[in-house]
């Protein structure tokens, strides 16, 4: 009796092209991770040493910016009944509308080669072959060296994200800027209300210092002496021109107020 010649399935076919959309191993080249978490869905995250302190690093800057913006200018003002709730309340959502961006932005698919399957009724057969990576892919995608792997349309990989924007998170990324903008322009405007507008802030605690406002969090407010900024940073430093203050060769001539050896509040 004859053997019965064993006929490749399709699925056997399609993997054997780099189309096959269900396996792991695949589906992402190894610089790629690639989790289900509940709620947040299926995150994808780039393994690059540069891209993770970038990203690391601008969301520290988002932290510090926004610590600065909200409890540094604007609640105290808020307490002082000079900044109104609504702008307030606008500067925080401008904010957790910017980290949310930045989160989908940078953990979004940008757009895998391939995104199909062997149910896809897709003609490939304009479709070219990478050179780098040996998969077919449109005629419109990039090979990312970063992420080590074809990006449909891929516009640029962005270090700030850790991530490729490409078709499929080029909405997100327009959105972290957006917000990102925003954000700074709320800021800038709350700095300039600060520094020009309002009046000098009660509670802001401007003649304390770091270790004497943790040592008493809650002082007094009508022990506090409000001083202009440019009084505190004159006392600072020095005497002597203003454009010599970020001068490192300088030498700083003290002023010394007359309360000096007294008690800070």
């Amino acid at each position: 009796m004859y053997e019965k010649e064993e006929v490749p399935s399709l699925s056997t076919f399609v993997s054997g092209l780099g189309l096959d959309n269900a396996a792991p191993s695949s589906e992402y080249s190894s610089n790629i991770i690639v989790k289900s978490l509940p709620i947040l869905g299926r995150l994808h995250f780039v393994k690059d040493r540069n891209g993770i302190l970038s990203l690391t690093f601008t969301f520290l800057y988002w932290v510090y910016g926004t610590w600065c913006g909200l409890v540094v200018v604007l609640l105290p003002h808020m307490r002082d009944k000079q900044a109104s709730e609504p702008f307030v309340a606008l500067y925080v959502l401008c904010s957790v509308m910017c980290i949310c961006a930045l989160f989908r932005a940078a953990t979004l698919n940008p757009g895998r080669v391939p995104l199909i399957s062997e149910k896809d009724n897709i003609d490939t057969s304009d479709w070219e072959m990478c050179d780098k990576c040996q998969r077919k892919r449109p005629k419109r995608a990039h090979h990312c060296r970063r992420c080590q792997q074809c990006v449909l349309r891929m516009d640029h990989h962005c270090p700030w994200i850790n991530n490729c924007v490409g078709e499929e998170n080029h909405y997100a990324f327009m959105q972290l800027l957006f917000w990102a903008f925003c954000l700074s322009w709320m800021a800038f405007w709350s700095l300039m209300l600060h520094y020009w507008y309002y009046p000098a802030c009660i509670t802001c605690d401007k003649d304390r210092t770091t270790l004497e406002n943790m040592k008493d969090p809650h002082p007094d407010i009508s022990t506090i002496r409000i001083r202009s900024e440019w009084s505190a940073y004159r006392e600072m430093c020095g005497s002597g021109s203003m454009l010599f203050w970020l001068f490192p060769c300088r030498s700083r001539k003290v002023l010394r107020p007359s309360y000096f050896y007294s008690s800070p509040v």
